[in-house]
């Protein structure tokens, strides 16, 4: 089946949505927004629209919040070449 680019972006954003309460958990034990932010380069507005779910982050900023916060993770989603 042939996924269309609205089904592909809904799987990103779900994708997304459950890296981020991976490191919302995370972060609860191991650090602060303050300390994420000065380790992130990223502000505490930014960081509290990711983790509060109004922001739209890209795939790359999660991986370095994951990557400060010592979680790893693989992004696995499956995707068909169009054939143009």
């Amino acid at each position: 089946m042939k996924k269309t680019r609205k089904t592909i972006d809904w799987e990103i954003q779900k994708k997304s949505y459950e890296i981020i309460d991976v490191l919302k958990k995370e972060l609860k034990t191991k650090s602060t927004i303050k300390e994420l932010a000065k380790k992130s380069g990223l502000t505490e507005e930014t960081l509290y629209r990711i983790f509060s779910y109004q922001g739209n982050p890209k795939i790359s900023t999660l991986f370095s919040i994951a990557q400060i916060l010592g979680v790893s993770f693989k992004l696995d989603l499956d995707f068909t070449p169009s054939k143009t």
